[in-house]
């Protein structure tokens, strides 16, 4: 709901007052859906803390009962989640820069198409 009442604002701003700021309509358009995805994402965050917290205050726990029931084979189990962890990190770390490329190629894209539907309406009216 939130992501459909700022896409509703943002097409139905005035063009004289986003043109007064220096953005067309494509230009505000991607940058709401970049600042709703990162909302979205925030919610992600705090779900993530709250998951964490529970985790390494159940971990030891948990590590002794599988451990109770097959030995040494925890401890490997154990190391693998760590390791996928880090990998997962590791991985992030690559692809984020990838992900900013992206938006700036979305960026470059919607102000063209801006200026080809503006082209295309001068056309139409004369």
């Amino acid at each position: 709901a939130l992501v459909q009442a700022l896409f509703r604002a943002a097409l139905l701003m005035p063009t004289s007052q986003a043109l007064l700021h220096g953005y067309d309509t494509g230009k505000v358009t991607n940058l709401v859906a970049t600042d709703a995805d990162e909302f979205s994402k925030a919610e992600w965050v705090v779900f993530f803390l709250a998951q964490w917290t529970w985790a390494l205050m159940s971990l030891p726990a948990c590590l002794y009962f599988v451990y109770s029931l097959v030995g040494n084979a925890a401890f490997v189990g154990m190391s693998m989640i760590l390791f996928g962890t880090g990998l997962n990190m590791y991985v992030y770390k690559k692809i984020k820069p990838v992900y900013t490329r992206v938006q700036q190629s979305r960026d470059r894209r919607s102000q063209c198409m801006n200026g080809l539907v503006k082209t295309i309406k001068s056309i139409k009216l004369q």
